[in-house]
């Protein structure tokens, strides 16, 4: 499945990303976590992506959970923005 990892004060991003893989033929909804969430979630799941969303004035947050993300999970991680 597809884990998002959204901002925690704007997720208009990591909505439009749930949305989009819904929509998809075949695709399973993804797991929405907020970035306090994102390395707990990795561990514990079976994530085959990862997507991390940015949101304005969210920039410093989203790449330490990218940091973080990367560093706990073995699937592949995709940072996505407005």
């Amino acid at each position: 499945h597809t884990l998002i990892v959204r901002p925690p004060h704007d997720d208009a991003t990591a909505a439009r990303l749930d949305r989009l893989i819904r929509t998809r033929p075949g695709f399973p909804p993804p797991a929405v976590v907020g970035t306090d969430r994102a390395e707990a979630a990795c561990r514990a799941g079976d994530a085959e992506l990862v997507v991390v969303a940015l949101a304005d004035g969210s920039e410093d947050e989203a790449l330490d959970a990218l940091r973080r993300v990367r560093a706990a999970c073995a699937a592949p991680v995709l940072l996505a923005g407005p």
